[in-house]
């Protein structure tokens, strides 16, 4: 996928995507809500990739709270990274931003020693959530971990169909409410795999993985 292609913004609209940071930062509590994938991530490791990195508020949080010593942000959305350039402006010396895409990372084999991405999974087709997790596999060094926080299954039936209807509108949710996150880490070449709660009363989820 070439930055050239369509993609969904942050919110859905681009008109909306002025209103990102504050939305997150009062309805869901943004650095509260991410701080579970900066405390997962280790605190040894020099280079950390951040897929779909948005404005940078978890980069941010990773170069506070870690050991890293360079923390790489991709995203495609060139109005989402404006932000995050004038956020990260004083770290220049920690924090990289790259425009591009998920589904085809402009980095070399074996580059990072962990990848990390916050509700961006979902915003993927099928094809390009597996293209994605596949190209984390590539960049990471072995060994190296990957940690991604998005929507997951919250139930069966009527529960998922319902979900799945309303968000279905707006994104491409459907993989992740049928639980098939977990499979895709595995194919893409993840050991380890593993799914936990996190946050919204188990509605997003934390899926692990490691690059044996």
């Amino acid at each position: 996928m070439s930055t050239n292609q369509t993609y969904i913004p942050a919110l859905s609209i681009d008109a909306l995507t002025r209103y990102y940071d504050p939305a997150l930062a009062t309805i869901f509590q943004e650095q509260r809500f991410r701080m579970p994938l900066v405390n997962r991530n280790a605190q040894t490791g020099d280079r950390v990739l951040d897929i779909g990195c948005g404005t940078a508020t978890l980069m941010l949080l990773v170069g506070e709270h870690t050991a890293a010593k360079c923390v790489v942000g991709l995203d495609i959305d060139p109005a989402m990274l404006a932000t995050a350039a004038q956020k990260t402006a004083q770290r220049n010396d920690l924090l990289l931003l790259t425009r591009g895409s998920a589904a085809c990372l402009p980095y070399a084999d074996g580059s990072f020693d962990h990848v990390v991405s916050s509700l961006m999974l979902h915003h993927l087709e099928t094809m390009q959530k597996q293209g994605m997790l596949a190209e984390a596999w590539r960049v990471l060094k072995p060994g190296g971990s990957i940690l991604v926080m998005d929507f997951g299954p919250v139930g069966s039936g009527m529960v998922t169909e319902g979900t799945a209807a309303v968000f279905g509108r707006f994104e491409r949710i459907d993989d992740n409410l049928r639980g098939r996150v977990p499979e895709f880490l595995r194919v893409a070449g993840f050991v380890d795999v593993f799914m936990e709660d996190v946050a919204l009363a188990g509605v997003v989820k934390m899926y692990s993985g490691r690059k044996g």
